[in-house]
C-alpha cells in the first residue's frame, strides 16, 4: 500500500468516524479492526483526548494525530506487514504503539512545544 493510499484511506476513515465521534477536548476513540489491509487515521484537539486502535491481522495502518497537552495514544498490532504512525503536537503526551509478529514498520514521533505569554 503507497503511502498516498494510505492517507487518502485514512482520510476516509477519519471522514467517517467524525461523523459518529466527534473529536473535541476530552474525546475518547477505540477501535477494533480484524483481516486483512485495513487502515484506520484519526485527528484529535484539545485536552485529555484518547486513542486506543488494536488491530489483527496483516497488512493493516493505523495514523494517529493529536494536538494539545495531555492526550494519549495507544496502538497494538498482530499479524504481518502492519504499519503505526502516531505524531502529537503539545505538553504530557504519550504514545504508545506495541507490535506483535513479524515485518511491522512504526513510527512514533512526539513533538513538545512550550509555548509561554511573557
Amino acid at each position: 500500500m503507497t503511502l498516498r493510499t494510505l492517507l487518502i484511506t485514512g482520510a476516509a476513515a477519519l471522514a467517517m468516524t467524525a461523523a459518529f465521534t466527534p473529536a473535541q477536548a476530552g474525546s475518547y476513540m477505540s477501535v477494533e479492526q480484524y483481516g486483512a489491509h485495513n487502515s484506520f487515521g484519526s485527528a484529535q484537539h484539545g485536552r485529555r483526548n484518547r486513542l486506543t486502535l488494536y488491530q489483527n491481522g496483516y497488512t493493516n495502518d493505523a495514523i494517529g494525530t493529536q494536538t494539545g497537552a495531555r492526550n494519549r495514544v495507544v496502538i497494538g498490532q498482530q499479524g504481518r506487514w502492519n504499519g503505526a504512525n502516531a505524531t502529537q503536537f503539545g505538553r504530557g503526551n504519550i504514545v504508545g504503539i506495541a507490535q506483535f509478529g513479524r515485518r511491522h514498520t512504526a513510527s512514533p514521533a512526539r513533538t513538545a512545544t512550550a509555548t509561554r505569554s511573557a
